[in-house]
């Protein structure tokens, strides 16, 4: 057996090493809510097998950088499948879950690699640790759950104007990781007892976010004020129609606020002042004058 074939071996056996001793323990704590062998002797010994790997002239940096990147992507997509046979009740609050989990993981893992950032990253121009991560969980957790995200945020905010029992914070949260995966030069900060991405946001109303309130909020939007001035307008007085067209703009007003950028302000009201004023403008004049 050749030197490198031995380096080969050794970086294989290494792998194992860090998998067995750390990261299987991490992945079982996600899994059932224990962390094993959860100690700095752990977490130095799997720190030191990378800091000695990746110090070398063969490709052992790039395979450390592989399984970093594998592991991640692999719980994500057992994360996406258990996902998609998810009810839909409790599909929102399931992914909220395991997408606080995801950071938990991506925080762990960098933690154990992140000597891999200090040069093997940045030479080899592949996005740093934390990029990686989060692309990982945009490709294989969001964007397979995307539209179901989208359709089950717009329905709880539709339930939420019509006074059903909402969490109001829920939407937030959603609406949060909408901004959070288009994040540039991502850092994972513990904040109180979560980890939350901090970054360069997206501008010029670019993104996730703003695909969502264009192209899936605003139709659904038209979809539910449209019918709602259908029905109130054809069996309600002018004057009650108008006190519920006031209700329905305070409250909206306060969702706005709660949850969503200014930028997108004038673009909803116009929606709600279409659908709810202008298209019935002749309709309430010819109603006053009787």
């Amino acid at each position: 057996m050749s030197d490198y074939e031995d380096f080969e071996q050794e970086v294989e056996e290494a792998i194992k090493e860090i998998d067995n001793i750390i990261v299987k323990n991490i992945l079982g704590y996600l899994k059932y809510g224990k962390f094993n062998n959860k100690t700095a002797t752990a977490y130095i010994t799997a720190y030191t097998i990378v800091y000695k790997l990746a110090d070398d002239e063969h490709d052992s940096s790039l395979k450390l950088f592989n399984y970093y990147n594998s592991t991640i992507k692999n719980y994500l997509l057992d994360v996406c499948h258990n996902l998609q046979a998810e009810e839909d009740s409790a599909f929102l609050d399931s992914f909220l879950k395991e997408t606080e989990k995801s950071k938990i993981l991506i925080h762990w893992m960098r933690k154990v690699f992140c000597y891999l950032d200090q040069f093997y990253t940045s030479n080899a121009k592949v996005g740093t640790l934390l990029e990686n991560g989060l692309k990982c969980y945009f490709n294989n957790l969001f964007t397979p759950l995307k539209q179901r995200i989208f359709t089950s945020l717009n329905d709880l905010i539709n339930d939420h104007r019509d006074c059903r029992d909402v969490e109001l914070t829920k939407i937030v949260k959603v609406i949060k990781v909408f901004k959070q995966v288009d994040l540039k030069n991502p850092v994972l900060n513990l904040i109180e007892d979560s980890f939350e991405w901090i970054g360069t946001t997206q501008k010029n109303l670019k993104g996730v976010l703003s695909d969502w309130f264009f192209n899936h909020f605003l139709v659904s939007t038209e979809t539910y004020i449209s019918i709602k001035a259908k029905n109130e307008i054809s069996s309600l007085s002018a004057p009650e129609y108008i006190k519920s067209c006031l209700k329905y703009v305070e409250e909206e007003e306060d969702r706005k606020r709660a949850f969503l950028l200014r930028e997108f302000f004038h673009y909803l009201d116009g929606v709600n002042n279409k659908f709810l004023i202008d298209n019935n403008c002749s309709i309430l004049a010819s109603v006053s004058k009787i």
